[in-house]
């Protein structure tokens, strides 16, 4: 089965402007779309108050349990999500790689909070963006914790070498949790 963690550092893009559904605004970049890149050529954008990490995006609740019961949510549709592509992800693997439980993959996730903080799911990367200009430090850590997360599971499936069962994935690496 597949095996997946959440990366608990990761970086939170904040629209220059708030959401609205009034149809003179659906093509206005920033009402809709968060992604540093374009939020950056709009007036009144402050990368300091629109690209924050997480722990930045946490202090923005008025409390930690709304903080925590958004990021459980959140969690959910990832869980759902991963579910879903789980066997495509699986066929790909085992298709094309000699040890597919070597395999890893960073995506990055977009989820939006509509007004009453429910999460829902934009889009989910393949290709993650890890261009150092927006969260340098989050992303160089996210490398670092990946590649650690990677060579220690490397090092559990040597050392188990040749015995029938393989070890659990490790609980986490670094800011890495397991979340499948």
């Amino acid at each position: 089965p597949i095996t997946a963690y959440l990366y608990r550092d990761g970086i939170a893009d904040l629209a220059v402007r708030p959401y609205t559904n009034d149809p003179a605004a659906w093509h206005d970049p920033a009402v809709h779309i968060a992604t540093t890149i374009l939020q950056r050529q709009q007036a009144g954008y402050d990368q300091d108050q629109h690209c924050l990490t997480l722990e930045e995006w946490r202090r923005h609740f008025n409390s930690d349990k709304d903080a925590e019961h958004i990021w459980q949510n959140i969690e959910s549709i990832l869980k759902t999500s991963l579910q879903a592509v789980t066997e495509p992800l699986e066929q790909t693997s085992n298709a094309f790689l000699k040890h597919p439980e070597q395999c890893f993959e960073l995506l990055a996730i977009e989820i939006m909070l509509d007004s009453t903080l429910k999460p829902w799911l934009i889009e989910c990367n393949r290709s993650a963006g890890l261009r150092a200009e927006y969260g340098g430090e989050v992303k160089i850590r996210l490398l670092e914790d990946a590649l650690g997360l990677v060579l220690a599971r490397r090092q559990e499936l040597s050392d188990c070498d040749g015995m029938n069962k393989k070890p659990e994935p490790a609980s986490g690496h670094g800011s890495f949790y397991r979340l499948l």
